[in-house]
C-alpha cells in the first residue's frame, strides 16, 4: 500500500465484534462511559475549531477556461478540490465580517476605550488556561 493514496472513510468493513462494542456504547449514556484511561489533553494549542465540518457539495455543470483547467489539473489528482478551494478563499476575502470577527472587533474597541491593552486580555487569558 506504500505510494498510494488512500480515500476517505474506513477500508475494511467493521467486525460484526466491533460494531457491538460500537452500538453498545453509542447506546450508553455519556456519563456511564469509562474514559479513565484516556489522557487527559493538556495542550490544545494546536486544535482546530470545526475541522469536521464538510460542506454539502452540489454537482456543476460549469464553463472553465481550459488554460485554468490544465494549470490546477497538471498539479495532479484532486484538482477539483484545489479548484473548490481557491473558489472559497475568494469567497472568504470578499465577503462581509462574520458576527464573530463583529463582535471581535467591538471587543477590542471597549477594551481600547477602557485602557485596556489587548496583549493584558491575551496574557490573562493565558493565565487562566494555565491554572484552571
Amino acid at each position: 500500500m506504500k505510494g498510494e493514496t488512500m480515500k476517505r472513510g474506513n477500508p475494511e468493513p467493521l467486525t460484526a465484534e466491533l460494531q457491538a462494542e460500537l452500538d453498545a456504547l453509542a447506546a450508553m449514556p455519556e456519563g456511564e462511559i469509562d474514559t479513565s484511561e484516556m489522557p487527559p489533553i493538556a495542550d490544545w494549542s494546536k486544535a482546530v475549531r470545526g475541522g469536521l465540518y464538510r460542506p454539502i457539495k452540489r454537482p456543476l455543470s460549469l464553463r472553465v477556461d481550459a488554460d485554468v483547467i490544465d494549470w490546477f489539473q497538471r498539479q495532479g489528482q484532486g484538482y477539483q478540490t484545489r479548484m473548490n478551494l481557491a473558489l472559497r478563499e475568494y469567497v472568504e476575502r470578499h465577503s462581509s465580517p462574520t458576527l464573530e470577527e463583529n463582535r471581535t472587533d467591538e471587543v477590542r474597541l471597549q477594551l481600547a476605550e477602557r485602557g485596556i491593552e489587548q496583549r493584558d486580555v491575551a496574557a490573562a487569558v493565558s493565565w487562566v488556561r494555565k491554572t484552571s
